[in-house]
């Protein structure tokens, strides 16, 4: 048995990840991933794109694990109807899955498009069309854990062991429609035949139990099909040659040729095209769904021990969707060696036990909102018997607090095959280090000084140790920032913000300017605004527009163009090139300008990583960076970690001179040779 050793939770965040690999751009990608059983792993991806964002799964399975097995699964109620993946995930226990093929059919009835064998037993046929060429691809798993993809053909026949005589079949456990091409209906299909009620077809029918033919009826009632037998259905010129062929109480004998030892099959499913060949994506499609929609894929590692079950999330903002060849080329890049496409679009579900939990959960967002009934499924079973507790697993929703803060904890159990087994919160002990916490009721306060805070929860000999930081109380930026302005006559780099009052008609408004212009000829070594200003300076102006970035003595500027309602949206390129300037400026302080406010961003998603970005770069980078936006006013203040400067006069009345006068203000920051810098509001007047 080969064993995979994982961390239980790993995180990376990937903040200068621009890729070019294929036409969707990575601009940042960050991954999460869970032990979810023996042998099983759950990894999410969280993609941001020249194109948008995408929500990517995979649950990857080590096949030699002795404790896992996969399989394929289908609807309780007959191969000719449907439920939802979690349906049949709960029905059969598996602890993980995926949806399969592609269907025809409503809910009512339906079948799988392709080939379908599941312990040895011979479900569905091949698609049709794979007589002629290879279309649609077959996943195949054998009772030694041997993984491949091929394309398949059957030849599926009925001889009359008496005469020798041979009938054609055309399919196998499928709704027909044109039923000239004889189907065969066993049990695993449902109860009973086709026959005459829904299709209108006046269908003539031959009974085989037994291997012996019991019945040949015209345009009946569907019929019981024997628990070992099967209904054979067809009309017209073959019924009657049908009935040539075989008579009541003949002998028969079904063939079924798939190249392939069908008993030997633990699963085989089919979808459509392969993506994947040799590590390759294949120059044209064997079958192309075109346009960027939700996708499910399988794949295999090149030495075909590890199996990869994959989701893509798409039809909303907070993930598109992919094309065939975006989806292959993702998979390469994840070292996927081969690999299938399955049925998408509102099928498209992945569904898992996480660890410790004791039942299922959806782990992508179905792009319909809820599940859609499909015809089969392919699980992952834990095969284990369940052993003691052997570890815990603790969940904290936020490991950094601020004195007098709190957040929820969670604490679960489960076994050496990771079976969950369940933990009482109430008696479990807990051991504390460092600063001081509280635990109650499933949640943590942080309730004395700051500091480091080491945290042991035992049940019995088994116990995990976590840490919690406890941060000081939330300093505004005056209390963070404070100190003596640097001195005139020290060697410092003054840099003045101010935005210039929009109507510039007035005669007050005009003395306002020409105040500005006289105070900043005297102080300031540069200017910065968010707006064009009109007047020629003496002084370097720093205005935003365009993307581009420059150092003024000891400072860095980045501007960001948003005018288009977000960074990506105007120019993908500019997250690159934030994200390399600020890497390679030589300045402790940067000052990244926006020419809108952060609410403009109109997805929500970026806007978060902005600032999750410029939080990391800063703390990674141990610079003091500042996001100078659009404001109403001209003020300062920390929003979630981020130095925030609005600039603004739009709250002056221009109407009251009093108030355009001692309200019309700007800020100056001194940035010193070694970089220290300070800050000061001033007023005009």
């Amino acid at each position: 048995m080969k064993k995979k050793i994982f961390a239980l939770i790993a995180c990376a965040i990937m903040l200068n990840g621009f890729s070019s690999v294929f036409a969707l751009e990575k601009l940042y990608e960050k991954e999460k991933s869970e032990i979810i059983s023996s042998g099983v792993t759950l990894k999410s991806y969280d993609r941001f794109t020249d194109k948008g964002w995408l929500a990517i799964n995979i649950v990857e399975v080590d096949l030699k694990d002795k404790n896992t097995s996969v399989k394929l699964m289908n609807s309780e109620n007959g191969l000719m109807t449907f439920q939802t993946v979690s349906q049949m995930a709960n029905k059969n226990k598996a602890i993980a899955a995926i949806n399969g093929d592609f269907f025809n059919g409503t809910s009512k009835k339906g079948n799988t498009i392709g080939l379908s064998i599941s312990d040895g037993d011979f479900l569905t046929s091949t698609y049709y069309e794979n007589e002629i060429k290879d279309t649609f691809a077959t996943f195949v798993l054998d009772e030694k854990d041997n993984a491949w993809f091929d394309y398949f053909h059957n030849k599926i026949t009925i001889e009359n062991t008496k005469n020798d005589e041979v009938f054609a079949i055309g399919e196998y456990n499928k709704v027909s429609s044109n039923y000239i091409y004889p189907v065969i209906y066993t049990p695993e299909w449902g109860e009973y035949s086709i026959g005459n009620v829904d299709n209108g077809i006046p269908l003539t029918e031959m009974v085989v139990k037994n291997g012996k033919v019991t019945e040949i009826r015209d345009n009946g009632e569907p019929v019981e099909i024997p628990s070992k037998g099967y209904v054979v259905s067809t009309i017209g010129e073959t019924a009657e040659r049908m009935k040539e062929i075989f008579s009541k109480g003949n002998k028969v004998k079904l063939n079924i040729d798939l190249e392939l030892d069908i008993d030997e099959i633990e699963m085989a499913v089919s979808g459509g095209a392969m993506l994947l060949v040799d590590g390759e994506v294949p120059e044209k499609f064997s079958a192309n769904i075109t346009g960027s929609h939700p996708r499910t894929a399988i794949g295999l590692s090149e030495d075909e021990e590890t199996l990869y079950l994959i989701t893509v999330d798409g039809r909303m903002e907070s993930s598109i969707g992919m094309t065939q060849t975006e989806l292959a080329e993702f998979l390469k890049e994840k070292e996927i060696y081969t690999a299938m496409n399955l049925d998408g679009g509102g099928s498209t579900t992945m569904v898992a036990r996480r660890l410790g939990n004791d039942f299922i959960e959806t782990i992508n967002k179905v792009s319909g909102g809820t599940q859609r009934l499909v015809t089969n499924a392919i699980g992952i079973f834990n095969t284990s018997k369940t052993s003691s507790l052997s570890e815990l697993l603790v969940n904290v929703e936020n490991t950094e607090l601020r004195v007098g803060e709190s957040t929820k904890i969670e604490v679960k159990g489960y076994d050496k095959y990771y079976n969950p087994k369940k933990v009482d919160f109430d008696t479990l002990k807990w051991e504390i280090d460092g600063a001081e916490v509280t635990i109650e009721d499933g949640v943590i306060t942080a309730s004395g000084e700051s500091g480091e805070s080491q945290i042991t929860v035992k049940k019995g000999k088994v116990k995990n140790t976590f840490t919690i930081n406890i941060l000081p109380e939330a300093q505004t930026f005056e209390e963070m920032f404070a100190g003596d302005i640097i001195g005139s006559g020290e060697k410092a780099t003054k840099i003045v913000f101010y935005e210039e009052i929009e109507n510039q008609s007035t005669l007050l408004a005009k003395l306002i300017k020409n105040k500005f212009e006289e105070t900043i000829n005297e102080e300031a070594d540069a200017i910065v605004s968010l707006k064009d200003i009109k007047t020629t300076y003496d002084q370097k102006v720093i205005s935003v527009g365009k993307y581009h970035c420059e150092d003024v003595e000891n400072a860095t500027f980045i501007s960001i163009d948003m005018s288009n309602e977000g960074i990506r949206k105007t120019d993908y390129t500019q997250w690159i090139n934030l994200q390399e300037d600020i890497l390679n400026s030589t300045n402790k302080n940067v000052f990244v300008l926006l020419n809108a406010r952060m609410n403009d961003f109109k997805d929500a998603k970026e806007k978060e990583l902005f600032k999750e970005t410029i939080t990391s770069l800063e703390k990674g980078l141990d610079k003091n960076i500042f996001v100078i936006e659009k404001g109403i006013s001209t003020n300062f203040e920390i929003i979630d970690g981020i130095k925030m400067i609005q600039i603004g006069n739009d709250q002056i009345d221009e109407s009251n001179g009093t108030n355009m006068i001692f309200n019309s203000k700007y800020i100056e920051f001194n940035i010193s040779e070694d970089e220290e810098f300070s800050y000061e509001f001033k007023n005009l007047y």
